[in-house]
């Protein structure tokens, strides 16, 4: 794919971003969420008296930021059943973004300063709603990768192989404990599992710097005979991460179908009514209702910007043309990846395509370095 692909994709991507500060940042403001937020995390506790804990880490500074969070996503988790579902679904692919943005973050080639803090990226993309920033790190990643010179793909092996735990822990866990915590769990720990994940990111780095030190302490090497040895790890991840946002968003997806609740409905969950906004309730019920419009649009523009991204990455794979795919070719694979990301979910659908880019990348980068293709351990050439 040529650089002017890629700089096409800047103008759509832009305008999703403007689109996702309006309806998001702009609608919480509007309606009231916004100031309910920081009054809660200034007196420690809401409107109708539910407890806003504060304290976490100990540091005041880190710990008022995290609270402004908490404030945030307490009401969303826990006082309507719809707002929960649907944040468990949005957020199963998060997990997923997370992890995608790690492995760009470790990989050995030049990369632009945003992927070089990521951690610090991916805690703004979360706390500041998700649509607003992708769409910028999709940009920067096709940049990286299809515009221009071939960077090193590859990953230190032993941090490639640390990755998948240091997901686990750092992402999964956090996933399960604040979304589906066990029975015995008290208002304050969730609060703190709550304030925790917003810390994943940094979390994920440092397991991640601590397994792969002890495993070089250990002398643990990757295979000689492979030598792209961390391209199975890599893969693997995707694969994961994949697995893990799909499932969770199909079997939330298939119960609001099924369910008999009203509620529950997939209209209810998906659809974005402002009717139901501005309630005489808002404040009792810690502005739920409004929670959950942000929380669909956040998810119909994440949408977007994957399904946009999805095609821009499959033109820059298997492309042949110099100009890239025609406009109905590029609209009708939007539509269909805007379609599979909606069912499936959209870390379903970008983690296998990136599983697929894998080989492709280190095939490319082989070639650039002019490394015969009988050296290379089981990478496709495919373009």
């Amino acid at each position: 794919m040529a650089s002017a692909q890629v700089a096409s994709s800047r103008t759509p991507f832009l305008i999703i971003t403007v689109l996702s500060a309006l309806l998001l940042q702009g609608w919480l403001i509007t309606n009231g969420a916004f100031a309910a937020m920081f009054i809660a995390t200034f007196k420690g506790h809401w409107e109708n008296g539910h407890k806003l804990h504060r304290v976490y880490t100990g540091i005041p500074m880190i710990d008022w930021t995290l609270a402004v969070s908490v404030s945030f996503w307490d009401p969303i988790i826990v006082e309507l059943e719809a707002t929960r579902l649907e944040s468990a679904m949005l957020c199963a692919s998060l997990q997923a973004l997370a992890t995608w943005a790690s492995i760009e973050r470790m990989r050995r080639g030049e990369k632009h300063v945003v992927l070089q803090w990521l951690p610090f990226y991916m805690f703004a993309l979360q706390y500041f709603g998700t649509a607003i920033f992708l769409p910028f790190y999709f940009y920067l990643d096709l940049d990286h990768h299809f515009s221009g010179g071939v960077s090193d793909p590859s990953v230190g092996y032993l941090q490639a192989k640390s990755l998948l735990p240091a997901v686990a822990l750092a992402f999964l866990n956090c996933y399960r404990m604040v979304f589906f915590p066990p029975s015995s769990i008290t208002q304050p720990m969730h609060q703190a599992y709550i304030a925790f994940y917003q810390l994943g990111p940094f979390a994920c780095y440092a397991i991640v710097a601590a397994v792969s030190s002890l495993d070089s302490i250990k002398g643990q090497q990757p295979p000689r005979q492979t030598k792209h040895a961390d391209a199975w790890w890599i893969k693997t991840t995707y694969a994961v991460l994949g697995l893990f946002s799909g499932v969770a968003h199909i079997v939330i997806f298939a119960y609001a179908t099924t369910s008999s609740d009203a509620s529950l409905s997939l209209s209810r969950l998906f659809v974005p009514k402002i009717d139901k906004t501005w309630g005489s309730k808002a404040a009792e019920m810690r502005y739920a209702e409004e929670h959950l419009f942000f929380l669909q649009w956040d998810f119909i523009l994440i949408v977007l910007a994957c399904a946009l991204y999805a095609t821009r990455t499959l033109e820059g794979m298997y492309c042949r043309r110099a100009e890239g795919w025609t406009s109905v070719q590029g609209g009708a694979l939007v539509l269909v990846t805007g379609i599979a990301c909606t069912i499936v979910s959209p870390g379903a659908v970008v983690s296998l395509i990136l599983y697929l880019r894998e080989d492709i990348l280190r095939a490319n980068y082989d070639r650039e370095q002019n490394v015969p293709a009988k050296k290379r351990s089981g990478v496709s050439t495919a373009t």
